[in-house]
């Protein structure tokens, strides 16, 4: 299959997505977001980071999500055809306390543990991280890490030219936001929540979390709720808290 190689030349997927990308691991996330809380540190940036977990697995995913993906990168759509045909009349089983049932078909269904599901998912989710880049650009609140000499206007290497955007970063089920204001923060987590539902995914608050330094809001030397309502949507449309 092409179509990951061709990805990851041509960048459709963004850098801070570390899942599918070749030769990148976890510590690697771990490696960015602590250089990320050294430089709020060094800049005295508040920093939020917000957390967030799914309901559901990635296999869970709706196709037409996949499909949407292809579409907006101009990618052939016989990749849209091929996917549907393997979905088409596929034979289940039932595991039960008496045995297995008797098969029965089911269209459309991602197939559990598939091997293109990780690259089908990221491929998805990559369409919201442009969108929340494009929502955010020049918003106050955008994270924007720069060097020191970059931002004093002296610059003396190179890499003082270099600006990183961060929005997202993904790795497949959970996913963290990160921005130096709340209202912001807010509104691009409603603003992913509104883009997952229609894929027919919910976030599940209850195993999330809201990690605040530097914060005004949630100075360390003053108690606090523990609590963050941020509005969400479901799948069916409606709006919760």
């Amino acid at each position: 299959m092409l179509l990951s190689p061709y990805v990851t030349k041509h960048t459709l997927v963004p850098q801070c997505q570390i899942a599918t990308q070749p030769g990148v691991q976890g510590r690697d996330l771990l490696s960015l977001l602590a250089q990320v809380e050294r430089w709020a540190e060094r800049t005295s940036t508040p920093l939020y980071i917000l957390q967030r977990d799914q309901k559901k697995g990635f296999d869970m995913l709706e196709p037409q999500g996949f499909y949407d993906a292809i579409i907006a990168y101009n990618l052939p759509t016989s990749i849209i055809d091929l996917d549907k045909s393997s979905q088409e009349n596929v034979p289940y089983h039932v595991k039960t306390a008496y045995g297995f049932t008797d098969p029965f078909m089911v269209n459309g269904v991602t197939k559990q543990g598939g091997s293109l599901s990780p690259l089908k998912c990221t491929l998805t989710t990559s369409l919201v991280n442009h969108w929340l880049t494009d929502l955010q650009n020049g918003r106050d609140g955008e994270l924007v890490i720069t060097s020191t000499n970059h931002i004093l206007g002296r610059p003396h290497t190179p890499s003082d030219d270099i600006c990183l955007h961060v929005s997202m970063l993904e790795a497949m089920d959970d996913s963290l936001l990160l921005y130096s204001t709340m209202p912001l923060m807010i509104e691009m987590a409603r603003c992913a929540d509104r883009f997952q539902a229609t894929y027919g995914w919910e976030t599940e608050w209850r195993k999330s979390a809201l990690y605040a330094y530097r914060s005004p809001e949630f100075p360390p030397d003053r108690p606090h709720d523990s609590t963050v309502s941020i509005p969400s949507m479901t799948p069916s449309g409606m709006m919760s808290l």
